[in-house]
């Protein structure tokens, strides 16, 4: 349960004894989602840019580059 406060207040940015006066469940239900966001951006299918491919990514950025879209560009 400290931990839990200490890491609340850290993320709001206040003193844990201000997190513990005005603080309530629904602080602990943001923290327990921004701790599973954060531990899913360290897993492999975060940092393996979303399951592409490297050749894939430089073929997008290549056709973002010249004007070239292949989702039904309509460019007025």
């Amino acid at each position: 349960m400290l931990i839990s406060l200490d890491n609340v207040a850290q993320r709001y940015g206040v003193l844990p004894s201000v997190a513990l006066a005005t603080g309530d469940t629904l602080d602990l239900l943001v923290l327990q989602t921004a701790n599973k966001f954060a531990q899913w951006q360290n897993t492999d299918e975060y940092k393996n840019n979303h399951g592409k491919t490297t050749k894939q990514l430089e073929a997008m950025l290549e056709g973002v580059k010249h004007g070239n879209s292949k989702k039904g560009s309509n460019n007025t």
